[in-house]
């Protein structure tokens, strides 16, 4: 997920000086709206996942609070993963940076 973040925020650079110097809305408004509009798309593929994985890896147990759990830590994780590709494409600007100090954050570990 912090891959697909990283390429997203350098494309929509031009847009968002664009929009912020014209004064039609603040920094923080648009950093909110993107997060919460790229995050609900994202938010779907841990679901699928998780509904899959959960019964392929032998993880049935008759408590549906357990499926919960395991669906929660999927979705932190994608959630978590978004914002770094999403702070890493803010901080760095530059794609190809960016995707290296992400890649090598990446193998570390």
């Amino acid at each position: 997920m912090a891959f697909a973040q990283v390429i997203q925020m350098p494309q929509i650079y031009p847009v968002f000086f664009r929009e912020v110097s014209n004064n039609m809305y603040s920094a923080t408004a648009f950093y909110l709206a993107a997060q919460v509009s790229i995050l609900t798309t994202f938010i779907y593929y841990p679901i699928i996942i998780t509904v899959v994985s959960y019964w392929n890896f032998g993880l049935v147990d008759t408590s549906i609070h357990n499926f919960f759990e395991y669906l929660c830590c999927m979705v932190g994780m994608m959630l978590a993963g978004a914002s770094i590709g999403f702070a890493f494409g803010t901080i760095f600007g530059d794609t190809l940076i960016a995707m290296k100090i992400l890649e090598n954050l990446a193998t570390l570990f």
